[in-house]
């Protein structure tokens, strides 16, 4: 299987492209983000924004992504929450992972992004509602796909403005899927008070 983190991989997040120009409209050099996952969006992102932090449940996965953002100009914060499908301890696990952004105060994150792990993804949206600024972005891939839906009913995030944009998914490979060939994404503006 090919590393998407090799050297010379397109570090771009894996989204569609129409998601990532919007994406990229929103950033602003002194943005301070959250992610729920680390990979090719953390790359990319961290030569974006001022701070980024983001939480990973494979230590393989957030090696590689150490070894790329360790020398950018952002502050990057990883961490680690060490979980599989098959793990004994995972449900325990899903809840430390979702409540790391709890250890930021509320209204921190000028945008934070839900792509995470597919057991936690309705938590990891709910959670991070509080932790957007007013005015920020909550960011959420993978819109129609039940636990995401369900996560979004449960935020009560459906009255605030809405971005949705999809298509086909920058960097798919048949030859060696690592995820949907196509997705949306949601971009959700707090509204401010």
């Amino acid at each position: 299987m090919k590393n998407p983190l090799s050297e010379g991989a397109l570090y771009v997040p894996f989204l569609s492209q129409n998601a990532i120009d919007f994406y990229e409209g929103i950033l602003r050099p002194d943005f301070e983000v959250f992610e729920y996952v680390a990979g090719r969006s953390t790359i990319w992102l961290a030569d974006r924004v001022k701070s980024l932090t983001s939480v990973e449940h494979c230590l393989e996965w957030c090696n590689a992504v150490y070894d790329r953002v360790h020398n950018l100009p952002a502050t990057v914060s990883l961490f680690l929450v060490e979980f599989g499908k098959f793990d004994p301890d995972a449900s325990e696990k899903v809840i430390e992972y979702v409540n790391i952004i709890n250890l930021f105060p509320d209204e921190s994150f000028d945008v934070v992004s839900c792509d995470g792990n597919d057991e936690a993804r309705a938590q990891c949206i709910v959670a991070a509602v509080h932790k957007v600024k007013p005015g920020g972005w909550l960011v959420v891939d993978d819109l129609g796909w039940s636990p995401v839906d369900n996560g979004i009913a449960a935020a009560g995030i459906k009255d605030w403005p809405t971005e949705v944009r999809g298509g086909p998914t920058i960097g798919f490979d048949p030859e060696n899927p690592a995820g949907p060939s196509s997705n949306t994404t949601g971009f959700y503006r707090k509204p401010i008070r």
